[in-house]
């Protein structure tokens, strides 16, 4: 039986009717086809370490460049570029990681709400771990992504609209890329092992200036964003940990 509702005059079908979805964040979801070799494992795990806030981070900020991790990277770019080519779609633009770096988490330990500044998209990927191990997604408190009140009210059921934060599992050999601004954090670890991970940051690099999307800019516009983008080192970027 069809349902109708009467608003200023206007008889609205339900059976007519949707709701849909705008302005998706996009979390990608990766697996690794391969298992850390022994040499890989022994390098992570023999990082120097710096106490970050809650967990410790590692020294190295850069540690995706190194020779030992060759092949793990090439894996992550390759991840990269299909993450990209399934949301954003960019064009003219080469993709690199700026930063990269390794986490500890020892149980009792923890990792605070944050997200990364001045990067595009951020990944996270799990080396050692316990099976109940997670990563937390969330809003602001009492906010929305889009900046609406929303209600600390009594809900009869969890939907997309209503929740404030998502939780995905921490799974050895499970990679997460997502908009650098989400914020995200590490529970308490509870399991008797340590959490380890490897994190970084995406930017773009201009190929050169492209029409179009909601923007309208000048080319003098344009030629400045290009050498901006393209005077952006790596080295210059602080740190940032996951």
């Amino acid at each position: 039986i069809g349902q109708s509702t009467t608003h200023a005059n206007m008889a609205i079908s339900i059976d007519n009717s949707d709701i849909f979805n705008l302005f998706a964040v996009p979390l990608g979801c990766y697996n690794m086809d391969f298992k850390f070799s022994k040499d890989e494992l022994e390098f992570l795990q023999n990082q120097e370490f710096d106490k970050n806030e809650g967990n410790l981070t590692s020294k190295d900020d850069f540690i995706l460049e190194r020779e030992q991790l060759k092949r793990v990277r090439k894996w992550i770019d390759d991840c990269i570029v299909h993450y990209f080519d399934k949301t954003y779609c960019f064009v003219k633009n080469e993709l690199y990681i700026t930063q990269s770096w390794t986490n500890l988490s020892k149980p009792g330990m923890f990792h605070h709400r944050h997200n990364h500044g001045n990067s595009l998209v951020s990944g996270v990927m799990y080396i050692e771990g316990n099976d109940d191990d997670k990563i937390v997604f969330a809003h602001e408190p009492h906010l929305t992504r889009n900046g609406v009140f929303q209600f600390d009210g009594d809900y009869g059921k969890v939907t997309d609209y209503n929740s404030s934060t998502y939780w995905m599992p921490a799974t050895v050999g499970r990679m997460y890329l997502f908009p650098s601004q989400t914020k995200h954090e590490v529970p308490k670890v509870e399991g008797t092992k340590d959490r380890h991970s490897l994190a970084f940051n995406v930017f773009l690099r201009s190929k050169g200036f492209s029409k179009g999307l909601s923007a309208n800019v000048s080319s003098e516009m344009g030629d400045k964003l290009n050498k901006t983008f393209i005077s952006f080192d790596e080295t210059d970027w602080p740190s940032t940990s996951s």
